[in-house]
């Protein structure tokens, strides 16, 4: 399973330029782990009205993933996160 790490609930903004002119960008600072010695850095983009993921520990979620243009499996830009601890509760109480 990949886990997002969140230590934080900083939310970085940026304005676009040129296409985007007049875009707000949105984006929280998190950490990969794929199980390597150390976490990566990544971000974590947020929609326009999205509050920030309190801090802890996350997954992605199914609706995250497609099918490509040539049947690749790949990651949506706009993906959602759900804490990993929500759904061990989800199963447990099931």
């Amino acid at each position: 399973m990949i886990r997002i790490l969140i230590k934080s609930d900083n939310v970085h903004t940026r304005n676009g330029s040129g296409k985007a002119a007049g875009k707000v960008f949105r984006h929280q600072a998190g950490a990969i782990d794929n199980g390597n010695d150390f976490p990566q850095p990544c971000r974590v983009p947020l929609d326009e009205h999205q509050p920030p993921y309190p801090a802890g520990v996350y997954t992605l979620t199914p609706a995250s993933f497609y099918a490509g243009e040539y049947g690749d499996i790949e990651v949506s830009r706009s993906y959602k996160l759900v804490r990993v601890e929500e759904k061990a509760a989800t199963r447990a109480a099931a």
